[in-house]
């Protein structure tokens, strides 16, 4: 066990070594923003608006795939030097966010087509089984609501968005909640995006912008980074540039 514990820390500090201005950027499991750099899978929107406005910053990236929970630990000690996130007061401690949202979704629940219930408010998903994403926080009334239901034994914790969805159509939960850009991407890949449904429920709506780690040792001067990463992000969306990528994803 120690050996492979050894190993595995060898493997993960050797991924993350760089030349000279090349930097970590986290590449998630997140369709259609990120597809974690698989063979065979689209680049991803918003890493595509990413590979057209790093190189304005004067540095290289390199795009390697992280779970959730891995990616915050590596964010906060800045083995990962970028990542996209939501703005939260609390993520302050150890992120510096750019200005620009890269882009917007919304979280919202999703039921089988056959569920003979309705969810309108948070009140709504009592007594319900409920899948969850290892890592996600969502917005915190209903994080909060996940925490309480744990302990009831009502959620069932998962790693993956696919396992979500085929929870779902197989109905084997009742309910789970995501962005819904993400699951109807992947629901369509699986070929059950007609048996879910998005409820006109919104959990949150958020902005996500670039954050880098306040812990980076590869990026030197952090805020000029960020401002020239904006100013990419604003003059693509101006030209129409970003639209078009936007429209290939079908979002």
């Amino acid at each position: 066990m120690r050996n492979l514990a050894f190993l595995l820390s060898f493997a993960i500090f050797f991924s993350h070594q760089t030349i000279a201005n090349e930097i970590i950027v986290n590449d998630p499991d997140w369709p259609p923003y990120f597809f974690k750099g698989e063979r065979y899978q689209p680049i991803g929107f918003a890493k595509e608006v990413l590979k057209q406005c790093l190189p304005q910053t004067g540095y290289k990236a390199r795009f390697i795939y992280h779970p959730i929970k891995r990616m915050r630990t590596y964010m906060e000690s800045g083995d990962i030097d970028l990542h996209i996130y939501s703005y939260k007061p609390s993520r302050e401690s150890f992120l510096i966010y750019g200005q620009e949202p890269l882009f917007k979704t919304s979280y919202q629940p999703f039921i089988n087509k056959k569920a003979p219930f309705e969810i309108q408010a948070i009140e709504d998903f009592k007594g319900l089984r409920i899948g969850h994403l290892q890592g996600l926080k969502y917005s915190k009334d209903y994080y909060q609501y996940i925490e309480e239901q744990f302990e009831k034994g009502f959620v069932r914790s998962v790693t993956s968005n696919v396992s979500l969805i085929s929870l779902l159509a197989e109905e084997k939960i009742d309910t789970f909640v995501n962005t819904v850009d993400t699951v109807y991407w992947l629901s369509t890949t699986l070929g059950v995006r007609e048996d879910i449904l998005a409820v006109e429920f919104d959990i949150q709506t958020k902005n996500y912008f670039v954050a880098l780690s306040k812990n980076s040792d590869r990026i030197k001067d952090k805020n000029a980074f960020l401002t020239k990463l904006d100013s990419c992000i604003k003059e693509i969306k101006k030209s129409g540039q970003y639209q078009k990528i936007k429209m290939g994803y079908g979002i």
